[in-house]
């Protein structure tokens, strides 16, 4: 592996870009026909070579994504697999350049939508655009363009219709960076803050039962991406946190207060929080649904953590908790009082 890293990172040293422009010549001379499978190798080549920082940043100065963006622009001249092939060469150098991160991303992004349009049932495109959105939105340099083009709408869309497991992770991804973003879209009339924009086209798209399907996969980037969202999700109050309970969610959010990842378990805590003592009328029918699942027996572990972003709302839900006095011998019967000991000690 090692070797081949070598090599493609020599190959871009010595300029190999350069070497490969007369395989785009039809692009400037209508004369010159096209041999796509030859075409399919090149492109897959390019790909490979930019993954090296090195080969990348001569790739950019050199211009080479040009003939690629030409290419796409006219999916309907090529067949299916150079297409596929020239976005997987977008979706690289756009998720991976280091300078004009906003310029690419938007490219790479309308680009990539593009080819959707003309192609939308196209499975290799789904994941490159779940993927190229994902980046796009963690990078947080082209949030309102993101929102204009319906970048979560199409996650969703995915996230209801794909059983490819990359798709379904990046969609997830994507969804939890874009449920996160901070900003305002100023081009709808009134404007309106991004998260409760977003989170309210959550709700409306009825995705909450797929997404807490999802947690039974066990995949861990699903699984901290779902707690985000849904701990959004919970912002709305109690239309937000009915749609998680009546959806099945608090049986998975108990078992996330286990998970080894910090901010999987804290955003399983924030949203218990406010299940739990937020929910106006169904507060306490949603308390006993929690002690049903034996909730308080990972709750109490974590305010033995280490972490003070899972420790401190654990003690503050279990604080809140003994206001009630029959929930005061649950809690007992589980182990509260040895726990307490233990923070002491160890205090």
């Amino acid at each position: 592996m090692a070797a081949d890293d070598k090599k493609q990172r020599d190959m871009g040293q010595l300029n190999i870009f350069h070497a490969l422009e007369e395989f785009f010549l039809p692009l400037k001379n209508e004369k010159v026909r096209w041999e796509f499978e030859v075409l399919v190798r090149v492109l897959k080549l390019i790909d490979r070579i930019v993954h090296q920082a090195q080969n990348l940043s001569v790739y950019v100065e050199a211009k080479g994504i040009t003939d690629i963006v030409a290419i796409c622009r006219n999916p309907a001249n090529y067949s299916e697999e150079v297409i596929n092939e020239a976005a997987t060469v977008i979706t690289s150098v756009a998720t991976k350049v280091k300078m004009n991160q906003q310029a690419y991303g938007k490219l790479g992004v309308q680009i990539l939508l593009m080819l959707f349009k003309h192609n939308p049932t196209n499975e290799d495109l789904h994941e490159l655009i779940s993927q190229m959105i994902f980046s796009a939105a963690q990078n947080g340099l082209n949030n309102e363009m993101l929102i204009r083009e319906g970048c979560e709408k199409i996650l969703l869309k995915f996230l209801r219709e794909s059983k490819v497991e990359h798709v379904l992770k990046f969609s997830c991804m994507g969804l939890a960076e874009i449920s996160s973003m901070e900003g305002t879209l100023s081009y709808l009339d009134p404007p309106s803050e991004i998260k409760p924009y977003v989170i309210k086209t959550v709700m409306q798209s009825r995705v909450i039962p797929v997404l807490i399907s999802l947690l039974q996969l066990g995949w861990p980037e699903v699984n901290s991406s779902v707690a985000r969202i849904l701990a959004a999700v919970a912002d709305l109050g109690e239309v937000g946190l009915n749609e998680i309970v009546k959806n099945g969610g608090i049986v998975p959010l108990v078992k996330l207060l286990g998970d080894k990842d910090r901010e999987v378990k804290e955003q399983a805590l924030y949203t218990f929080g406010k299940i739990l003592f937020g929910a106006g009328q169904y507060a306490d029918a949603y308390i006993q649904y929690f002690f049903e699942e034996r909730g308080e027996v990972p709750l109490l572990e974590c305010i033995l953590s280490k972490e003070v972003e899972v420790q401190v709302p654990a003690l503050s839900i279990l604080n809140n908790l003994t206001f009630q006095s029959e929930n005061i011998e649950i809690l007992r019967e589980s182990g509260i009082e040895e726990k307490n000991e233990k923070i002491r000690k160890t205090s």
